[in-house]
């Protein structure tokens, strides 16, 4: 399951289900993470524990690119 934004070379967020490594720490929550999808790769430090925060992250990097361009 993903949402994909509607802007082509955007991002994504993707849910990462636990695995049995995660799964042996506790850790039984998914993983939200934020997706370049121009580059097809995970975003550095874009792992979250809430939707919220991944949505946050993908606003403030939008914002950034904005200001740089």
């Amino acid at each position: 399951m993903s949402e994909t934004s509607d802007r082509p070379g955007d991002y994504e967020i993707r849910i990462k289900q636990p695995d049995a490594v995660a799964l042996s720490y506790g850790c039984d929550y998914p993983l939200y993470v934020v997706w370049d999808v121009v580059n097809d790769k995970r975003v550095p430090f874009g792992n979250y524990r809430r939707h919220d925060q991944a949505v946050s992250r993908i606003i403030r990097t939008r914002d950034r690119r904005k200001e740089s361009s």
